[in-house]
């Protein structure tokens, strides 16, 4: 009776799209607007207001929650690149080095920064990794938000891996190398995959357009 759910929010609209096995044929999806200075940059002003058109959105499609899978936005995700050198980690995990690295030799704009991270070059001497992560405190609202709708479970996804994933699925083709280009009300983000792994992003202001868009697709990876 409950549905497993994808959401994302813009500082326009709140959009959702039913997924599982039951929905493969027939999925439920939706989107409500929102009034300006609701949503600010990816963060959450107005939350009662926020909580109520997200709950209004659902109860018109008779969604009730069962997992929020919540699409962090791209102007609130950040990546860094950085070097350890393998003496300095010793028996740590990365994860560990990291965040004791924290203010110290790496720094963030969030005091409280939530992250993932993947290893993209390994050698005897060091790590490369790249350092993906987005503001504790701004994720913490949300999940208030979605506790409201007394979802049992909150996963979060990058817009990145879950359009790449998408993409080859339909296309049954697993491309090692991706160029995704969105297009929303009033931003554009280009966001570069290389071997699975979401490498690089950009989110520009684009001047809103009337002009009817279609997607294009290249056949050519990068």
């Amino acid at each position: 009776k409950r549905s497993n759910i994808s959401i994302y929010v813009t500082d326009e609209k709140i959009g959702f799209f039913e997924y599982g096995q039951k929905q493969l044929k027939n999925p439920k999806y939706g989107y409500t607007d929102l009034d300006k200075g609701v949503i600010v940059g990816g963060y959450i002003r107005e939350p009662e207001i926020f909580y109520k058109k997200l709950l209004q959105l659902l109860k018109f499609h008779k969604i009730r929650p069962n997992v929020i899978r919540y699409i962090i936005n791209d102007q609130t995700v950040l990546k860094k690149e950085i070097i350890i050198d393998k003496l300095e980690l010793a028996k740590q995990s990365v994860e560990e080095y990291i965040t004791k690295q924290m203010g110290k030799t790496i720094h963030f704009p969030f005091q409280n920064p939530v992250f993932t991270h993947f290893v993209r070059q390994d050698t005897d001497a060091y790590l490369k990794v790249l350092i993906i992560l987005s503001d504790g405190e701004m994720l913490h609202d949300y999940h208030d938000v979605f506790d409201r709708l007394k979802a049992k479970e909150v996963v979060l996804d990058l817009p990145s891996l879950s359009l790449y994933n998408t993409y080859i699925t339909k296309k049954k083709k697993d491309f090692k190398n991706l160029m995704l280009v969105s297009l929303y009300d009033r931003t554009i983000t280009i966001k570069i995959v290389e071997d699975n792994v979401p490498i690089f992003s950009v989110t520009e202001e684009a001047e809103r357009s009337e002009e009817h868009t279609s997607e294009l697709q290249s056949p050519n990876t990068i």
